[in-house]
């Protein structure tokens, strides 16, 4: 017999949690969570829904104007298979195989995280500027100075606690890996992932979530960049740019992921979220 799962039918998509998270750099002690601006982060992304209409994006990227949906569809996945190519690297020094991840031993849903404009912001301007809840600014022997995001060891505590945690970069290998150990940041995650990961389309690098391994109803990305997920765009959670500057981003990741954790597979809770923030778009206008 087989056995129907309710719980969509029983989620309210317009409640948030917004319950204080605790940080562990500092004893544990609850940070007060933002209002969700939901409209917000969405409406500039809204093309992640249907990432075809916008052909003047795609035109710039893949010099391709197709004159509908279907056909323009079809191209782009012909441009791929014709223009991509990919590096295959070791992960951990150790060969890969197909996928760029080993089999789960226990299940977690998979959470990608971009490291550039994303957690981080790079410069060869000096800093000294020290966000909350966050590492040290800091000069690497690469001669740039790195910022981190406000609010990011709460947030990655919260993302070892719920999901398998990768870590995915288009920066090069050793860049990224300097930024990871400083200040322990590889202890939240479990893969990290570098340019060599990625495939180069015309100027652009792309993360192909399918290469890792996982069945992609339960991945989320989060990236500001919309060209790292044109292949996935139904997995991605845009992330506004990190330049420098002060802000709660991380923290209204948070209350979106909880809200995605409570559907039956996080693609269909980034689909909801989307229609969600599409209606209220439309009761403003």
């Amino acid at each position: 017999m087989k056995t129907i799962s309710i719980n969509k039918f029983l989620i309210d998509h317009t409640r948030y949690d917004s319950s204080p998270i605790k940080s562990p750099t500092a004893n544990n002690t609850p940070i007060e969570m933002p209002q969700l601006r939901l409209h917000e982060r969405f409406s500039e992304f809204m093309q992640i829904d249907e990432p075809f209409k916008n052909s003047n994006m795609f035109k710039d990227m893949f010099a391709l104007q197709p004159p509908n949906r279907r056909e323009q569809i079809r191209e782009i996945r012909k441009n791929f298979k014709r223009k991509i190519t990919v590096k295959t690297v070791a992960i951990n020094t150790k060969p890969i195989n197909e996928n760029y991840l080993p089999k789960q031993d226990k299940f977690k849903p998979t959470l990608v995280l971009d490291l550039d404009s994303t957690i981080l912001f790079s410069t060869q301007q000096t800093s000294d500027v020290k966000m909350p809840n966050a590492p040290e600014t800091a000069r690497f022997n690469d001669g740039l100075t790195t910022s981190f995001r406000a609010q990011l060891y709460p947030f990655l505590q919260f993302c070892r606690d719920n999901f398998e945690v990768v870590v995915w970069s288009a920066g090069e290998y050793d860049y990224v890996q300097t930024r990871m150990n400083y200040c322990n940041l590889a202890d939240y995650v479990d893969y990290v992932l570098s340019r060599n990961h990625c495939k180069y389309v015309n100027g652009h690098y792309i993360k192909d979530l399918n290469r890792l391994g996982r069945d992609l109803k339960n991945v989320v990305l989060l990236d500001d960049n919309f060209s790292s997920c044109i292949l996935n765009v139904q997995n991605c959670i845009p992330v506004r740019r990190y330049m420098g500057q002060q802000d709660d981003e991380l923290l209204q990741l948070v209350i979106m992921l909880r809200k995605i954790l409570e559907y039956d597979c996080i693609v269909r809770g980034i689909e909801t979220q989307m229609d969600v923030c599409r209606k209220r778009m439309q009761t403003c206008e």
